[in-house]
């Protein structure tokens, strides 16, 4: 390629009234390429002038326009970073002087509109462009799963930021929404011994007080909130936010939790989806409780940051049934133990230790609990199952 010589080039920098001229130049084919301007206004493209007159002034007039550009919006999980491929985000832009920007498009009708919605690509882009000055995007509706966030985004429309998509300036804003997350709070409750209920006969005593004699102590059990219960929840699903991520396979154990005294327990924070709750330790005295509980956290709208749900589990106290066989000689001769005397016995169930209930009342070493009868066929008569142990 010929190197060219000084005589043909030159370089032409535009008055205070953006006049210039050339020194005069060779015949041939030249070049106009602009490498400066005044600020935020788009350079020329290149053009081409063939001298091939003497003397003669080629002139042109040359207007750069103002840059302009049209503005892209992102929606990407905060997270992640990924772009969030949903529509329903909307945005609305503000210009530097607080107004609220319209624009308009043609087909299939005129239309003006001064919220902006991203497709299913998880973008948008104006339809038409803005001049070079300073903006905020506003977000005023969230992708589902995701929670608003209505923060002003500043941005500058400015050739620095430029970016040239298929021959148009394009400025890139991008928008992160965090995904909405909820909490599983678990309740336990099952029968407790809660308190004892005295019944006998009156007598009075040396003091010449009237007491109960005779006593029989009833244990009485209600229903109360169970400390000490351990959970899994587990995945019951593959659990992906709306940005594509995989939060959890199905089938993870996400948290373990464990109920207080109030008997509730609750999760941490978790991604929406289905979730399997399992019992894996019962409170001591309690049986466990193996079957899955099913819980969905489901979206609660933009504005809530955390959701909830709750799921209950009731376990059954661990009982006893006492059975004996009662068995008595029979004498046909003299017709003893024939005529049903066996259904005269009976036995009583005694404390072997003091046993305390939740509201402090007692059961008394070798206190009286039960009486129960032998029936026809020598087998005892009771049904009272119960378990005392450490319910308090």
């Amino acid at each position: 390629m010929r190197m060219q010589k000084d005589t043909e080039r030159d370089v032409l920098v535009c008055d205070e009234n953006g006049y210039a001229i050339s020194k005069e130049l060779p015949y041939g084919l030249y070049t106009v390429h602009q490498t400066n301007g005044a600020a935020e206004t788009e350079f020329m493209k290149d053009f081409t002038v063939f001298v091939s007159q003497d003397g003669q002034v080629y002139k042109y007039l040359i207007n750069n326009a103002p840059y302009s550009a049209y503005i892209k919006v992102v929606k990407a999980d905060k997270e992640t970073g990924a772009i969030i491929p949903l529509t329903g985000a909307g945005f609305e832009i503000y210009n530097a002087s607080g107004e609220k920007v319209s624009m308009s498009y043609t087909y299939p009708t005129i239309t003006t509109i001064d919220t902006y919605y991203v497709s299913a690509d998880g973008y948008l882009i104006t339809p038409q462009v803005l001049p070079a000055g300073d903006y905020t995007l506003v977000e005023v509706q969230a992708p589902y799963g995701y929670v608003l966030d209505n923060t002003p985004i500043p941005f500058t429309v400015t050739m620095a930021e430029n970016e040239e998509v298929d021959g148009i300036n394009v400025i890139t804003v991008t928008a992160y929404d965090m995904a909405q997350k909820g909490k599983i709070t678990v309740s336990k409750t099952g029968e407790v011994f809660s308190s004892v209920t005295v019944s006998g006969d009156e007598a009075m005593n040396k003091q010449g007080e009237m007491e109960l004699i005779n006593c029989v102590y009833q244990p009485v059990f209600s229903e109360k909130g169970l400390a000490g219960a351990t959970y899994q929840v587990i995945a019951a699903e593959d659990i992906v936010t709306g940005d594509g991520t995989l939060r959890y396979e199905k089938g993870t154990v996400v948290d373990e939790i464990t109920t207080g005294e109030d008997g509730t327990a609750t999760s941490k924070e978790l991604y929406l989806g289905k979730y399997d709750v399992v019992e894996v330790k019962a409170p001591i005295g309690f049986v466990l409780n193996a079957t899955p509980s099913n819980v969905e956290l489901v979206y609660a709208g933009q504005e809530v940051s955390v959701t909830d749900a709750a799921t209950a589990f009731c376990n059954d106290r661990q009982k006893i049934e006492i059975s004996a066989l009662k068995a008595m000689e029979q004498d046909e001769a003299f017709g003893i133990g024939m005529n049903g005397e066996i259904t005269a016995v009976s036995f009583g169930l005694y404390a072997k230790e003091e046993i305390i209930a939740a509201d402090g009342s007692k059961i008394p070493a070798d206190g009286l609990i039960e009486i129960a009868f032998v029936m026809q066929k020598g087998m005892l008569d009771s049904n009272q199952m119960f378990h005392l142990a450490d319910t308090m």
